[in-house]
């Protein structure tokens, strides 16, 4: 009797533990619920901050800059409702927030240490774009003019909203089918986008180092598969360059990290050449084993960029310029230093640190401070949408890679995190849009947001370029892709 009422216990409790689980609060959306409540006066922030927050997170940022940017939702708000909270897992929480007293939503994700009390080891915020730009383009829109027209007509009200500020191509083929720009490039003197403004591009440059490392593979001074100690004898790792590969790097699989942080900051004005960032990264461990999973990485992709000077034997601003951007056409596109003066380059105007959380103001602040010392293989070049649309047609056209190459340098390799069926492939994105296939790349920092879609069956892309922080440009192309494809 007495093991028969032990396995009914047994059975009893296994049948219970998925309903005793879902009864057990996730810690994180209790710290969650109970910053909001924090919100409400300075020294509620300060505290909660003191009492909840790992110390690990103060590394880069202070507590009492965490405890500002928690008061200034609250400020901001007049108090937030929570339309919807998810569990990301046993120890992460996202939620989307409504503000009561400015039209705006913030998704907020938080997440916390395993063990009790469970502090917090990870949070931030983003204004909620994506239900923002479907709102913004909604409607019945059934011929090609009515979608260009909405089109338009969003990008008009988006700009009267202090959401965007840039300028929209969508084309076919050759052909321009709209060509339209709002917001200012510059405060002073007040100076208005057009569509032959050019903007910085964040990490859509990564296109430009993947195609020309894919221009070496095609006449073979370069093997995408070697070990790149074979390009790089004078690398500082070489334990890691005779692991890592061309292949890795430019599929963010190489488990190199980033160079950006507190250390660069302070020494950037020193750098000069690629080989300058290497002290950044170089001698740091790997994030995993070159090729078992896929991690974002500038330093990967600006090691690519110095094996490109090394095979060409010209450094990689005289490679991308003679043979992608001039055998492109593209001739209001190239990377400039941070302290440099560019005719027609519009000027980041960022939110980053400020008390505008909900982006319902428009933005004043400059993002130089934030610009690396020049653009590079990773990012940070500027273009015109223009000369994206001649970049996308260029490699169409197999005026830059052979058909082989071309089909290379774009077909996805290794799954991302960017929605289902979402691949990386060399420096190129590639995923499904309204079940059409469509590559491209886009590109994020303060005062700087950018994104290139091509659908390359139908011929059509759409290049949205802005000089506000991310992400709504980047969402409003896709959505604009979305609403071009609709059947």
């Amino acid at each position: 009797m007495k093991h028969i009422q032990t396995r009914t216990w047994i059975l009893l409790a296994a049948l219970m533990a998925p309903w005793l689980a879902a009864q057990t609060p996730n810690p994180a959306a209790t710290k969650l619920r109970a910053m909001l409540a924090a919100m409400e006066s300075d020294e509620a922030a300060a505290r909660f901050v003191e009492e909840h927050f790992d110390a690990g997170h103060f590394r880069e940022t202070s507590p009492a800059s965490i405890a500002k940017q928690i008061r200034a939702i609250g400020r901001q708000s007049g108090g937030v409702e929570i339309e919807s909270l998810q569990e990301r897992g046993p120890h992460e929480a996202e939620a989307l927030l409504k503000a009561r007293q400015v039209n705006g939503k913030l998704m907020m994700r938080l997440g916390v240490a395993k063990d009790a009390p469970h502090r917090i080891t990870g949070w931030g915020t983003m204004p909620a774009v994506r239900p923002y730009v479907e709102d913004l383009l909604k409607g019945t829109a059934a011929t090609e003019a009515e979608r260009l027209a909405l089109v338009r007509k969003a990008v008009e009200r988006a700009a009267l909203e202090n959401k965007f500020s840039g300028v929209v191509l969508i084309a076919r083929g050759e052909k321009v089918l709209l060509e339209t720009a709002a917001g200012l490039a510059r405060l002073d003197p007040p100076t208005v986008n057009t569509p032959k403004t050019k903007f910085h591009l964040g990490s859509m440059p990564k296109m430009f180092t993947a195609t020309a490392a894919l221009q070496l593979a095609q006449s073979g001074k370069l093997k995408l598969d070697e070990p790149i100690a074979t390009y790089l004898p004078d690398y500082p790792n070489q334990a890691l360059a005779r692991k890592i590969t061309m292949h890795h790097l430019l599929t963010h699989t190489s488990g190199l990290g980033d160079y950006f942080g507190p250390e660069f900051d302070r020494k950037k004005d020193s750098i000069r050449k690629l080989e300058d960032y290497l002290p950044f990264f170089a001698d740091k461990p790997l994030r995993f084993a070159p090729g078992e999973r896929w991690a974002y990485s500038n330093a990967g992709m600006h090691v690519a960029g110095i094996v490109i000077e090394r095979v060409s034997g010209l450094s990689y601003y005289d490679y991308v310029q003679k043979y992608v951007f001039d055998a492109a056409g593209m001739k209001a596109t190239g990377n400039n230093r941070a302290d440099e003066e560019v005719e027609g380059l519009a000027d980041g105007l960022t939110r980053f640190n400020t008390q505008d959380v909900f982006h319902s103001e428009p933005p004043t602040l400059s993002n130089k401070g934030t610009l690396p010392p020049r653009g590079g293989p990773a990012g940070g070049g500027y273009s015109t949408v223009g000369d994206l649309h001649r970049f996308a047609r260029a490699l169409a056209g197999q005026q830059l890679l052979d058909a082989k190459h071309t089909a290379l340098l774009t077909e996805g390799k290794v799954a991302i995190p960017m929605g289902p069926g979402a691949k990386y492939a060399y420096g190129f994105e590639e995923m499904e849009i309204a079940g059409r296939r469509s590559i491209g790349h886009s590109g994020g920092a303060p005062g700087m947001n950018a994104v290139l879609r091509a659908i390359p069956d139908l011929e059509l892309v759409v290049v949205v370029l802005s000089n506000f922080d991310p992400p709504f440009a980047q969402f409003f192309g896709q959505r604009i892709a979305e609403i071009m494809l609709r059947p």
